[in-house]
């Protein structure tokens, strides 16, 4: 019993091994007691923000002719719609962005 009582404190307070078993204990604390672990939904206007550092954006920004028009999720995009005037004719512009991580150099854009 006193080499398994040993073995178990050097896994215990052994700092290379806690990645181990103290790491996904942390995590699952954290998944259970965090207020927004639940339902966090990003504000649309956090999703906008980002939209707007994006080179995705700049390069269309000159056709854009009205605000945002509508949004909505699907899976781990964020889609935003606006108006834009390409050759005189009225399309619309549809960007992809990231919705649960900050990354404006994965911004999509598409003229339709």
């Amino acid at each position: 019993w006193l080499l398994a009582a040993e073995a178990v404190a050097v896994v215990v307070l052994s700092a290379e091994l806690d990645t181990y078993w103290l790491l996904p204990l942390r995590r699952l604390k954290v998944r259970l007691t965090h207020p927004l672990a639940g339902e966090f939904h990003v504000p649309v206007a956090s999703t906008v923000q980002q939209l707007h550092k994006s080179q995705a954006y700049r390069s269309v920004y000159p056709l854009l002719r009205s605000d945002l028009l509508d949004t909505w999720d699907d899976g781990e995009w964020r889609i935003l719609t606006y108006s834009a005037d390409q050759d005189g004719d009225r399309v619309t512009a549809v960007f992809a962005v990231p919705r649960d991580r900050y990354e404006p150099t994965a911004v999509k854009v598409a003229l339709a």
